[in-house]
Parts: structure tokens; sequence; C-alpha cells
């Protein structure tokens, strides 16, 4: 969604059927996955490692743990100074995400904020709240793409889901990122090993429909709902809950687009 001169980006799913894959960890080793990966990935240029780890049937997190080498690099998991370190980075997209959304606003942290273990990050159109007493482990990255590089950091939960995806977007920021990621860098050996997400205080956007038996009908529904929001110029509150973070848009809706590239989501 795109509003005055905010870019908040929001894609959405119709499809009610989740995809994510959490607490559940199938029969490989680091190097098994490294190899699985690079198989999947060769001559297909950018594929989202949530989709080669649902496809492998681990937590993105150990897929992530497992590709670490000269451009993945594992980091302690001091997350609030991490997050403090992310300020200098400058101008960066936020990326939170579940099973049906995922949230794109492109700002900055210019306010950050703690008490004890959640926080707030905001800036821009970036709105982003956190609770790092569920997050379990932290990666930089560095990816290449179309002639593009981009530098990340990727936060973890507990059950190894994304819980938060910083991208840097201004090569403004590359030497404070280049200086965060060897501060932080954890050489540990020792595998991501994430927890089962069965136990209680748990609560996803899935969890969610299934508790409100969410009508089949609902993704045929949703884009005409979301027009008439964007015919009658109505101000949303938009909230985009992962299990350990979420992303909160204010403001109008201005336009709504089908992917062509991806059955069932919108723009």
């Amino acid at each position: 969604a795109k509003g005055h001169a905010r870019n908040a980006r929001v894609r959405l799913s119709t499809n009610t059927k989740g995809t994510s894959m959490t607490g559940q960890t199938a029969q490989h080793t680091p190097r098994s996955l490294k190899e699985a990966w690079a198989k999947m990935t060769e001559g297909k240029g950018f594929m989202p490692m949530r989709n080669g780890a649902a496809a492998l049937g681990v937590p993105e997190a150990v897929l992530q743990d497992a590709v670490r080498g000269p451009n993945t690099t594992r980091l302690k998991p001091e997350f609030i100074d991490l997050l403090k370190a992310a300020r200098d980075f400058g101008k960066l997209l936020t990326l939170v995400r579940n099973d049906s959304f995922v949230a794109m606003p492109v700002g900055e942290f210019a306010e950050l904020s703690f008490e004890g273990p959640r926080g707030r990050g905001r800036g821009g159109p970036v709105d982003v709240r956190f609770d790092t007493s569920q997050w379990g482990s932290a990666f930089a990255s560095i990816d290449s793409s179309k002639g593009a590089t981009r530098r990340n950091i990727h936060f973890f939960d507990r059950c190894g889901t994304a819980a938060l995806k910083i991208v840097l977007w201004s090569k403004d920021g590359d030497s404070a990122f280049d200086a965060a990621v060897k501060d932080y860098a954890d050489p540990s050996p020792q595998p991501v090993s994430p927890d089962s997400d069965s136990g209680p205080g748990w609560q996803s956007a899935a969890d969610f429909a299934k508790a409100e038996d969410v009508s089949a009908e609902l993704g045929e529904r949703v884009p005409a709902f979301l027009q008439a929001i964007i015919d009658n110029e109505i101000t949303v509150d938009w909230r985009i809950p992962a299990r350990a973070s979420e992303e909160r848009y204010v403001g109008p809706l201005r336009n709504l687009r089908a992917r062509d590239d991806m059955e069932g989501w919108y723009d």
C-alpha cells in the first residue's frame, strides 16, 4: 500500500493455506542442507530462503545457519545491541511477514525505544514492534541478484521462524553494517536448534485463522473489500503480525494490483 509520500508496501495472499515450517526439522545435516540449497538455487537466480526451507522440511533459521560462509555470518544473540547498531545504517527496509502478508516499508530507525526486551523502531513509514525475549538467532548476509547487492540482517524467533529482516537501502550504511558484523560475529560451530512451536504463549496468524474458523470464501472477498477502502478514501490502521514482531501502517491505501508471478498474491 502506498500513501502520500510514504512508501509502505504490503503484499498479501488470498490463499488461506499456510506455507511456513516451524518446530519441525526433517532428517538433514548442515552439509546436506547446504548441498540441497545449492542444487535448488543453481541457475535460478534469487529464491526466497523461506520457500527453500519449507520444501526441505526445516525451519528457515536452520537452513540459514547451514549456508554459513563468506556471505552469511551468524551473529551473537545480542539482539537489542544489534538493533541499536542498525540506527547507523541509514535508510533501510524492514520486512515482517507471515503466511498471508509481507510488509516492506522503507524508512529508518530514527526512533528506537525499549522497555525490557520489548521495543519499537520508527522512522518514516517504518513502525515495527518486537519482543526480543522470543528471538533465538540472528544472521548477516550479503545477497546479489540482477546486478544489485544487498546487505541484510535476519532475526529469527526461538522456533526458527523469521521475526524481522533489515535490508540496507543505501550504500551510505555499508561501512556501519560491515563494522556491526565484525563486532557481533558468532563463530560458534554448534548448529541452530530451534524450539518446538507447540508450547504455550505462541500465537500466529494461522492459529488465529483456525480459532476464528475463517470462511473459505474469504480469499475471494478480500480484493473487493480493499478496493472499496481505496474508492472511499478510508484511512486504515493495518497491523501485520509475526509471532515475535509486528509491522504497523496507518494511512490511506492507494493501489491494489494482482501479481502475475505469484497466484493469489496482491500488492
